[in-house]
């Protein structure tokens, strides 16, 4: 194929809208164009790698005996009514009805629909394992999308969905999943980590993820030369560099999250998910006489902690939750912030 047949539609200036480093690359170079909020057409070099990493990845998965397949991405609602996420996904389920008004999602994961047709077609133990994966667009109604292609309302899954006849087939078919996914990314050429996650909307009872890491910027100059249109850093006043920098350093970094992890052992995880060991603070307050105190028109606990003069972890701020019909209390040191998705998995 001649590029002069190919549509590469590269732009001159940095895009004003783009978020990150990645987005606006790519839009630069004539791989993407924004339809719409979230939604993306995938432009022929970029259609041209997606087919490269399907490819690489249909490889590594045949290696370990999954079969590809392909399921709707307009599901009927029963079977999320019966799995009981129609109601619990939340308001990122795209929800519609057809002419004769009966309920349908757009799918954003397919764990009801290839269980469906796995139970009413396996009818031995004796055909389990059965592995089946598919790769196809999902769709979720996400209140902010951003960063280009990092967090979008259409994109392109490879899901996977394995059956067994016990725990001990589950966790051979986990580890071969887990290692086929290292080759993939290895492949790619990506630095990775694979971390302890939650499992979210998708449940679950163990769940890792893979993280690729961001890289430090150690380019910045060049990037301000491209950004600014100036032939060399030098030629910006020097009161104004650092000013420049950081701004753009901001826009540079490309991550979504977040994880801790270990420089001394394998262990790496998501905020959600993190462990650390418990330290209490040993400091050793007088007892002083229990006194009601007016705060008028103090409401968060850094304006409670100055109108009383005293440091903020001497003060405990009370956080409300309904859970499950339930009205659940929360009492933390001032200075603590609350992690919602270890509550919620308390």
């Amino acid at each position: 194929m001649k590029q002069s047949k190919m549509l590469i539609p590269t732009l001159r200036e940095m895009p004003s809208d783009a978020q990150v480093i990645s987005h606006a690359l790519m839009l630069r170079a004539g791989y993407v164009r924004q339809v719409s909020a979230g939604v993306y057409s995938y432009l022929p070099l970029a259609n041209r790698v997606i087919e490269k990493a399907k490819n690489i990845m249909r490889q590594e998965f045949d290696k370990i005996g999954a079969v590809e397949m392909l399921a709707p991405a307009l599901l009927s609602a029963d079977l999320w009514r019966e799995s009981g996420r129609y109601e619990t996904y939340g308001e990122d389920l795209y929800k519609l009805k057809n002419r004769e008004k009966s309920d349908f999602i757009l799918g954003p994961t397919h764990e009801e629909t290839f269980t469906a047709i796995v139970r009413d077609s396996v009818k031995s133990y004796k055909q389990l394992p059965l592995n089946l994966y598919q790769i196809q667009p999902k769709y979720r109604d996400e209140k902010r999308p951003r960063n280009g292609l990092l967090r979008t309302r259409e994109f392109i899954m490879k899901d996977g969905y394995s059956f067994h006849a016990n725990y001990d087939s589950l966790d051979v078919t986990y580890d071969e999943y887990k290692a086929a996914y290292e080759r993939i990314f290895t492949r790619s050429g990506l630095d990775f980590k694979a971390i302890i996650g939650d499992g979210g909307a998708m449940g679950g009872k163990d769940s890792q993820e893979f993280m690729a890491i961001t890289p430090a910027r150690t380019d910045l100059d060049r990037w301000v030369v491209l950004d600014k249109s100036v032939a060399s850093f030098a030629e910006i006043p020097a009161e104004v560099q650092e000013e420049i920098k950081a701004e753009l350093l901001k826009w540079m970094v490309s991550g979504e999250d977040t994880i801790a992890y270990s420089s001394e052992s394998s262990y790496a995880a998501n905020l959600e998910m993190a462990t650390n060991e418990y330290k209490p603070s040993n400091r050793v307050v007088a007892e002083e006489e229990v006194t009601r105190v007016e705060t008028p028109g103090v409401k968060s606990i850094d304006e409670v902690a100055a109108f009383l003069n005293v440091p903020e972890e001497q003060t405990i701020k009370t956080l409300f939750y309904m859970a499950d019909g339930e009205l659940v209390a929360a009492l933390l040191v001032g200075n603590d912030q609350l992690n919602e998705i270890k509550l919620k998995n308390h």
